[in-house]
């Protein structure tokens, strides 16, 4: 595991981008798995911030755009199955599907 954090960034004796300021301690050994998830966890906020902007500009959230990638991805998807591969309730795929549809899409 320590190899795996450790090569994760440039260590040169630097905390990983925003560790230093969170009081992280990657160097103690005992933490290192949970290093490692806080790492995963700024790895996907930085993923998914750029698309989360563009998507708040139409004013939708990351749900509308699983929706729309698996539609578009299984024309004639049926709602039953969007909801078994979403894990979501009836209720927040009705609220997702009516702004996409009152959007025209």
């Amino acid at each position: 595991m320590a190899d795996i954090i450790s090569n994760m960034y440039n260590s040169n004796d630097k905390e990983p981008p925003g560790y230093a300021r969170r009081g992280v301690d990657t160097k103690s050994g005992d933490d290192e798995l949970m290093a490692f998830a806080e790492l995963l966890f700024f790895a996907y906020r930085e993923f998914t911030s750029e698309p989360d902007s563009v998507l708040g500009e139409y004013g939708f959230g990351r749900a509308h755009h699983r929706v729309l990638h698996f539609v578009y991805r299984h024309p004639g998807l049926r709602v039953a199955d969007l909801l078994d591969i979403l894990d979501i309730t009836k209720q927040s795929l009705a609220r997702v599907l009516k702004q996409l549809v009152d959007q025209g899409l």
